[in-house]
């Protein structure tokens, strides 16, 4: 098998007509290893459109997994209380509800996306918290 070290996707092997390898995201506050597959023959001749479109996947990884948090707890919202009845135990779900932590959005960020809310309020309780997500009312503030 032909291996190589590439200065942008690293080592990679090439398998069955792709180059395959290993990359770490963070996501969740976690360093997690995810597998590439990049499309390029034997010589490694690989697209100048792959290199940036992996360039940009790793600059905005913050940017999408801000993306998916806000994702998650927009299912959430939609779904908890189908999951609570599945629960079936009420001490069970109640503890599954918790209100760790209340900060106060200051009126400036009340029209802006939830994006920037989030980024802001983890910024107030030192970071985000692992296992952790935002709700609010409906009430201003």
């Amino acid at each position: 098998m032909i291996k190589i070290n590439d200065e942008l996707f690293g080592e990679l092997e090439y398998q069955k007509y792709f180059w395959r390898g290993k990359t770490t995201i963070q996501m969740f506050d976690m360093d997690i290893e995810i597998q590439l597959s990049v499309d390029g023959n034997e010589g490694a001749d690989f697209s100048n459109i792959q290199r940036e479109a992996f360039r940009n996947f790793k600059n905005e990884m913050k940017n999408i997994m801000d993306e998916v948090k806000i994702q998650i707890y927009e299912y959430y919202s939609e779904n908890f209380e189908e999951y609570r009845e599945m629960l079936g135990n009420k001490t069970e779900a109640d503890s599954a509800d918790l209100v760790k932590e209340t900060v106060h959005l200051p009126e400036e960020f009340w029209k802006l996306s939830d994006k920037h809310q989030f980024k802001w309020l983890d910024e107030q309780i030192g970071g985000t918290q692992k296992g952790m997500t935002w709700d609010h009312t409906e009430v201003p503030g």
